[in-house]
């Protein structure tokens, strides 16, 4: 019995150890999965009967406002954009550059105002960020340099990948 006593310890030990492990991964919980939610832009613009179809812009670069954040960088060919909203502020501010020469040139200013609610996902997470723009007048707008509308479709942030705004070229 005594030269089994080691052999059935060590088992126990390894046995206790290994329960443990998984146990501990079994609770572990993935706070990335969801990801940040974003408002999905589309480019737009009127066809000659006067319908909405989809367009692209030949460079796309945007920056957050008063920052040094650039939020999309040097695209070409842009139909669609994701751009997040401020968890800051209840106001976001993006400045789209369509010129890869001179960023300050060529621009036109977004503003939109929105909500910011925070959501409780678990202790191991935290917070997360509920955001909506604003369904009232006046709570987005824009220059008109390049950009002549800007057409609302959906008002929540999310991660699904839902067309939030049409930009009308």
């Amino acid at each position: 019995m005594k030269r089994h006593t080691p052999i059935l310890l060590m088992t126990a030990c390894i046995t206790f150890l290994t329960g443990c492990m998984f146990a501990s991964c079994a609770e572990e919980s993935d706070c990335s999965v969801a990801g940040r939610a974003t408002i999905r832009a589309s480019v737009m613009q009127t066809d000659a009967e006067g319908n909405t179809v989809t367009s692209s812009l030949e460079y796309l670069t945007v920056t957050a406002l008063g920052t040094d954040s650039v939020l999309y960088n040097a695209g070409t060919n842009v139909t669609d954009v994701f751009l997040p909203l401020n968890y800051t502020a209840d106001t976001t501010v993006w400045v789209l550059h369509y010129n890869s020469a001179n960023l300050a040139l060529d621009t036109d200013t977004i503003w939109i105002r929105h909500t910011n609610t925070p959501v409780f996902v678990s202790m191991d997470c935290g917070y997360d960020m509920t955001q909506a723009i604003l369904n009232e007048e006046g709570a987005v707008q824009h220059t008109t340099y390049r950009l002549k509308s800007l057409n609302i479709t959906s008002l929540s942030a999310n991660t699904d990948g839902t067309k939030n705004m049409e930009l009308l070229y």
